[in-house]
């Protein structure tokens, strides 16, 4: 839940500079830092000035494991299809600073929210995602020696989603900061950002004239916390196979506190949470390939897997290379791209 609502999702990678795994990246998530890279004028020819502004468009489609599994239709509800287009917009401000912008629209393809059985049925849905803005630091120092570059990058975001709207988002602020290092047809990455959220109320609310009856039972207030700080750290492995072909894999961590606190008085239960509370935390891992078709045009295709830190039952810490916690595994999903830069 703390997930799906935070309006963040995405700004550290829009932000976030890494040039060097540009073919190594989700198609269907806009970004123009490469793209908006100027070449240098060749010494003894005349300079022309580069076009400063640059773009990019994506196709996307994204189905999970859960559309496969041989089950009773109450589980194979949870299977999931949805395509997606996104663009983004580039401006080099100078040789270290460039301006992003991107957005997205994303439609269920599935027959319902739920699934073909399901209960709640509902039109194919087509909404549109957050905005994000961002300002990409390109490679501003390389540690000698050793090659390996430093990047980072500031954003926001406007929330224009039917989630973040619902959930009362004001603007999301995000920095991040990367390590890259290249040799040997290999591309090694290390990044780690944080997100600081702004909401309106720090508990989400029901939207009444939608839910009249549960306002009328429990009140507007759900008491349910939203995130207000969020880290997270990735590290990705890309390796060119051929000329035009790469392959990649990616692992990301993240964690959030919540904007309540619980109280420590005389009536406070000993199982009681108190202080801060933290969120249980979340990881993911993914295989990629990528295939560049023309100059700007290329085509990808991933398998990525998402999950808590921890098992249902809190015990075990899990593994996600696979979802081996659910009878569908309906938390792996696969993806398909084209992206067209320009």
């Amino acid at each position: 839940m703390l997930v799906s609502l935070r309006p963040f999702v995405g700004t550290s990678l829009l932000v976030l500079a890494a040039p060097l795994f540009a073919h190594a990246a989700e198609a269907d998530k806009p970004s123009t830092t490469d793209a908006t890279k100027a070449a240098e004028p060749n010494i003894g020819q005349a300079k022309e000035q580069p076009w400063p502004l640059s773009g990019s468009v994506s196709l996307g489609y994204r189905f999970n494991q859960a559309n496969f599994a041989n089950t009773e239709s109450s589980q194979t509800d949870l299977g999931s299809q949805s395509g997606s287009i996104n663009v983004g917009l580039g401006y080099q401000l100078n040789d270290l600073l460039s301006l992003d912008v991107g957005a997205g629209v994303s439609k269920t393809l599935s027959k319902s929210y739920g699934g073909a059985g399901s209960s709640q049925t509902a039109n194919n849905a087509t909404e549109m995602g957050d905005v994000s803005v961002g300002l990409g630091v390109g490679e501003f120092y390389k540690i000698p020696g050793v090659g390996i570059g430093l990047s980072g990058g500031v954003g926001a975001s406007i929330p224009t989603s039917k989630g973040s709207q619902a959930s009362g988002a004001i603007t999301s602020l995000g920095s991040s900061l990367s390590a890259g290092w290249s040799g040997g047809g290999f591309n090694l990455s290390l990044g780690a950002s944080w997100d600081y959220s702004i909401w309106k109320n720090p508990t989400v609310q029901l939207e009444c004239d939608s839910a009249r009856n549960n306002c009328d039972i429990s009140g507007v207030d759900t008491g349910d916390p939203l995130p207000l700080h969020s880290v997270s750290g990735s590290f990705s492995v890309g390796y060119k196979i051929v000329k035009d072909l790469s392959a990649s894999a990616s692992y990301g961590i993240s964690n959030s506190w919540l904007t309540t606190t619980g109280k420590d008085d005389e009536f406070t239960s000993q199982y009681a949470q108190t202080g801060t509370q933290g969120g249980l935390g979340s990881h993911n891992f993914g295989l990629g390939l990528s295939y560049r078709l023309l100059e700007k045009t290329g085509i990808s295709a991933r398998m990525s897997t998402g999950s808590g830190l921890y098992n249902a039952r809190g015990s075990d810490l899990t593994l996600p290379l696979y979802d081996f916690e659910t009878r569908t595994g309906q938390r792996t999903s696969y993806s398909f791209g084209v992206n067209q830069s320009f």
